[in-house]
């Protein structure tokens, strides 16, 4: 069941490349590995060149005051219309579905990447494979507020993000906004009081949600909002549909994922931040996840982004 499993993945990765499922089934590793390095280096080739261009066209103009504009990835409007009510209407709001063709606008002041908590391979790369084309763009993943049944309140959105940056003045505007709006979780404006059993649930979501790179121990999410380990944990399943260490590693296998493919830090470092201390245990979980393990992923891009500095430099 697992390598049927890993079939699927590698035929969605296929499919991201080229578009097309053709004879999957003659899709040896050997194939699939020389498939790999030919697509991603012809998509992140485009994308270099489309980089090089931006920032040229960025040079020559741009005197003029830059309009205050985000751009929202979801494939969902739910996600779209938090961001757009949070922000209000000084400030516009687009969004891009990656079923589509990419955006050609270049000036977003802050870009929103929505995961609804899926973990499908090729959905996530892209994704990320987008964000680092627009690297000096500032930008956030985007996560509803995990709940297992709908609910008139509690419902809402958090941050997380995968970089530090040094933010001006109306970026730091825009996430001024959006943690004070009613729609993001625990804030002053959300309407559960804290007190709530759910906010307390939700408070916890919010300290792993923003907080990827962190480290924690089950011990610490009790303590903070004060309750006992073990009807703390059993509340978080019953208000989830998870339990909370299956939302811990979640959100520590999405942020290894953008490791492995945006520095070289090591995996075996990379499956030590994720809580793992065999990384061969932290690439089984991650193999299970992703459909690919971290070392296969790693070596493409190792590969293909050498290969892409060496072109340059001719």
């Amino acid at each position: 069941m697992f390598r049927s499993k890993s079939i699927f993945r590698f035929s969605q990765w296929r499919y991201l490349l080229f578009g097309s499922f053709q004879s999957i089934s003659l899709l040896n590793h050997h194939l699939f590995w020389r498939t790999f390095q030919s697509g991603l280096t012809n998509l992140l080739t485009v994308y270099q060149e489309k980089n090089i261009l931006m920032k040229k066209t960025k040079n020559k103009g741009e005197k003029g005051a830059v309009l205050e504009k985000v751009l929202v990835i979801s494939e969902e409007e739910r996600m779209f219309d938090f961001i757009e009510s949070s922000l209000g209407s000084e400030i516009l709001t687009e969004k891009w579905n990656i079923e589509y063709n990419e955006p050609e606008e270049n000036s977003f002041q802050f870009i929103f990447s929505a995961c609804q908590y899926h973990c499908v391979f090729t959905d996530c790369l892209r994704k990320f494979l987008f964000l680092l084309k627009k690297s000096e763009t500032p930008f956030a993943i985007i996560r509803p507020i995990l709940l297992e049944k709908a609910r008139e309140s509690g419902e809402g959105f958090l941050l997380s993000f995968f970089k530090q940056y040094e933010l001006s003045t109306s970026q730091k505007d825009i996430i001024k906004r959006i943690k004070r709006s009613k729609h993001y979780g625990c804030s002053p404006n959300w309407g559960i009081h804290p007190s709530n059993t759910l906010f307390k649930i939700v408070n916890i979501q919010k300290t792993i949600v923003e907080n990827p790179a962190s480290r924690f121990n089950f011990v610490q999410f009790a303590e903070l909002v004060n309750l006992n380990y073990s009807w703390c944990s059993m509340r978080f399943k019953e208000l989830t549909g998870k339990t909370l260490e299956q939302f811990l590693m979640q959100i520590k296998f999405c942020y290894s994922l953008w490791e492995i493919i945006s520095t070289d830090k090591r995996i075996k470092l990379i499956a030590r931040d994720a809580g793992y201390k065999d990384p061969l245990s932290f690439a089984k979980r991650f193999k299970f996840i992703f459909g690919m393990s971290p070392s296969l992923i790693r070596r493409g891009f190792d590969s293909i982004l050498h290969n892409l500095k060496s072109r340059s430099q001719i």
